[in-house]
């Protein structure tokens, strides 16, 4: 029961942390519309990167974008930030279980004793 109530706060703390981060990536990626920014010359490669990352962590509302041809608004934009809030939290428990079974935590064992040197000069 310990353990179900630390990964249950795990994923509480993980999501609430995520929550500034994406939907400061969202306010950054909805800024950059194609119709505001012209794409002429093209943008750097580091930029575009940069793009592919950030529709990857927000791909539920990118999978909203495509289904329904808008961004969400009002309650759907909520639900989709809590999905995508949820997905990443669960993601980051997932990682931290896997750790932990991969490499658990165990105590250094003592190597030995060393001797007692009792030289006086």
């Amino acid at each position: 029961m310990a353990k179900l109530l630390m990964r249950l706060s795990r994923f509480i703390i993980t999501c609430l942390g995520m929550l500034p981060v994406l939907i400061a990536l969202y306010a950054f990626i909805d800024s950059w519309r194609a119709d505001w920014m012209p794409q002429d010359p093209p943008l750097p490669f580091c930029w575009t990167v940069v793009m592919w990352f950030i529709t990857l962590a927000l791909w539920p509302f990118c999978i909203y974008d495509v289904v329904f041809q808008r961004g969400p608004a009002g309650v759907a934009f909520l639900v989709t930030l809590l999905i995508t809030v949820s997905f990443w939290g669960f993601v980051v428990e997932l990682v931290v279980m896997a750790k932990s079974r991969l490499w658990p935590h165990t105590a250094l064992e003592p190597t030995g004793t060393a001797p007692v040197s009792s030289t006086k000069t």
